[in-house]
């Protein structure tokens, strides 16, 4: 067999790199046996394997292997090639879609509290009628809160103050299906089922307009 390797040095080169990436594979003892075989084969060899052999050795003392000193898993045991290289993206993912998720709710909450302060600059209004704890109850009207204070949107009662039906009629379609500042908030953007105008500009000259619209949004939220 020496002189069988003797005559291929190429191959003693490609021998060596498989010698390398079993030593990597089955532990760190072996890769020691494999280092003092070599040397024993470079001082015996002729100058061709020799140089080649002295190369590869060069190689294996600057390769950092990466097992420890316990014998290496079964190779069924072991994870494929790619694993490591895979798990690594997934974390990285993984945390990118939390901090993705942290960062679009962010975004939202700013939206909201912009919002909320448009409907509040309109329609904001710390005045409440005279039987307003009765009319609420009765959920004819409704409050919403802002930094602890709770406003009564203006456009909700007539020019003599009195609760508009139809809204009444709208918060009897969503409330359940949304919260007091949903349904300032869905009174006072643009709605498709009006044409892209507001509910609340309809109120006063095309309620049943406001109410069927609610109700299309009522079947859509449970469809």
């Amino acid at each position: 067999m020496s002189k069988k390797l003797r005559g291929t040095p190429d191959r003693v080169w490609l021998a060596g790199l498989g010698a390398l990436a079993v030593a990597e594979q089955e532990g760190n003892d072996l890769f020691q046996q494999l280092v003092e075989k070599g040397r024993e084969f470079a001082d015996t060899g002729n100058k061709k394997v020799s140089a080649n052999m002295a190369e590869f050795m060069d190689l294996l003392g600057r390769v950092k292997v990466r097992v420890g000193n316990h014998k290496a898993a079964p190779a069924s045991a072991r994870p494929h090639p790619l694993a490591e290289v895979q798990s690594a993206p997934r974390a990285v993912q993984k945390s990118s879609r939390s901090m993705d998720r942290e960062a679009v709710a962010a975004r939202q909450a700013k939206r909201l509290e912009r919002a909320q302060k448009a409907v509040l600059k309109e329609f904001g209004s710390l005045d409440k009628p005279a039987d307003f704890e009765r009319l609420q109850r009765e959920r004819r009207i409704f409050t919403v809160v802002h930094r602890n204070t709770t406003y009564v949107p203006s456009f909700q009662l007539d020019e003599a103050g009195h609760p508009r039906p139809a809204v009444a009629k709208v918060i009897q379609i969503l409330e359940g299906d949304t919260s007091d500042w949903g349904l300032a908030l869905w009174f006072t953007a643009a709605n498709g089922w009006l044409d892209g105008k507001r509910p609340v500009d309809l109120l006063k000259d095309a309620p049943e307009e406001v109410i069927q619209a609610a109700e299309q949004e009522a079947a859509e939220l449970v469809f």
